[in-house]
């Protein structure tokens, strides 16, 4: 231990803060009127790294002597343990000037202020992860090395940090904080304050990019990711990366085939509880997404994305070979065996064969006689074609004339063909 006193404001250092099984009393602010920084005595301490306050009259204890406090706190350093008793005593004098947050350290209120400048100075040297303190670096890195040297002692648990084992351990006892709206119960006080959002609708993080608020900081901060794109979490079988957690580990189920969502109607099974709800809908019905254009609706939003495009004409997949162009990358994976000459579907009637199943289904109405019907208007085709080319007509030309079986895109265009059965109608 080197010791090295200096009289000096105390700096933004990252010690750790002890802790202690004792009440801390009520603290007391500063004084708002004063603009003085405290001067206080400061000591290096060679093994963490860190500045650390003392009084002027106190030293370490030269033989390594574990010292003790009245509560539960220890250390080597007698300094350190008559400057923790302080806490006790004197409370915590410095008030963060954003939120109600006391400190009894000037240090600690330094590191609590990162938290409202979003300030990040350590960086992870293996991802994008960055941290406001020291000590979350480490426990990160945890992650990384699969490091998990804290074993709960009431089962085979084991966490990479002191604060999950903590929170894990409150898994054995009772849920003690119960909501008063309605039947929740929590272990966790903090669980039970972030519960009672829901009901007060209280959203206090808000987006500096756009007017998105969240009620929970760990949602916040997965909405930030759509805009800064950042998805730090890697799939260590592929290139897949996400910007959740949840995300990958579904993503993982790709790789292992673990189907464990089983539809009770008939045999289908997914890999995720949200593929089994939208499953569910085809048995039921239901399509709660609409479009704004016209009348179609979809059991899935992903569904209606793709019809969007043919309102607005968007073809984002393009193939590499030729000019093709699809609004889904399906049809452009479809159009890729043209080039490779695979058909792989075969009818079970004739020797036909298709490259995609849409054709071959088709092709079998050809056997059957079955002519598809158009709902919205009771249409029917023989050829599926037929019938898609009517549906784009009612999407891409709304506009009817009344006289003839003139349809236009555009509602000016109509007005200009009616004048010619308004000119024909003058010379009649």
């Amino acid at each position: 231990m080197a010791n090295v006193v200096h009289k000096t404001p105390i700096p933004d250092t990252e010690g750790t803060q002890d802790e202690c099984d004792s009440p801390e009393p009520v603290s007391n602010t500063l004084d708002e009127d004063s603009d003085d920084e405290p001067v206080l005595n400061v000591q290096f301490d060679a093994a963490t790294g860190c500045l650390e306050e003392v009084d002027s009259d106190e030293e370490a204890s030269g033989d390594g002597e574990i010292q003790e406090s009245p509560g539960a706190y220890r250390s080597t350093m007698s300094g350190r343990v008559k400057k923790h008793n302080k806490t006790h005593a004197e409370g915590k004098p410095y008030g963060c000037v954003m939120c109600d947050f006391k400190a009894s350290r000037l240090d600690h209120l330094n590191r609590h202020m990162r938290i409202h400048t979003s300030e990040k100075p350590y960086a992870c040297e293996k991802c994008d992860y960055r941290a406001s303190l020291s000590g979350q670096l480490t426990r990160h890195m945890r992650t990384h090395k699969d490091e998990k040297p804290y074993n709960c002692d009431s089962c085979d648990y084991r966490a990479s940090s002191l604060g999950e084992l903590k929170n894990h351990e409150k898994t054995h006892k009772e849920k003690s904080y119960a909501c008063d709206w309605c039947d929740y119960k929590a272990k966790h006080l903090g669980n039970l304050k972030t519960h009672e959002r829901i009901h007060t609708g209280e959203k206090p993080y808000s987006c500096d990019m756009c007017d998105y608020r969240a009620s929970q900081l760990v949602t916040l901060t997965r909405h930030v990711r759509t805009h800064t794109e950042e998805k730090p979490h890697a799939c260590d079988k592929c290139d897949y990366r996400a910007s959740q957690l949840g995300h990958l580990k579904s993503h993982m189920k790709t790789h292992t085939d673990e189907k464990p969502y089983v539809c009770d109607k008939c045999d289908y099974r997914a890999a995720h509880l949200s593929n089994l709800r939208m499953h569910y809908r085809t048995h039921t019905g239901e399509k709660p997404y609409s479009c704004e254009i016209c009348d179609y609706k979809a059991s899935q939003l992903v569904t209606l994305t793709r019809h969007m495009r043919l309102h607005f004409g968007m073809k984002p997949h393009a193939c590499e070979k030729c000019d093709y162009r699809a609004t889904q990358s399906g049809r452009l994976m479809i159009h890729m065996r043209t080039h490779r000459r695979e058909k792989p579907y075969a009818c079970s009637t004739c020797d036909y064969k298709a490259s995609d199943k849409t054709k071959l289904k088709r092709h079998v109405r050809a056997h059957t006689g079955e002519k598809p019907v158009r709902k919205s208007c009771g249409y029917r085709a023989a050829r599926f074609g037929d019938l898609k080319k009517h549906t784009k007509t009612d999407i891409e030309e709304p506009y009817v004339c009344a006289t003839c079986d003139y349809r236009s895109s555009n509602k000016t265009e109509l007005k200009r063909h009616v004048r010619i059965h308004l000119y024909e109608s003058k010379i009649k």
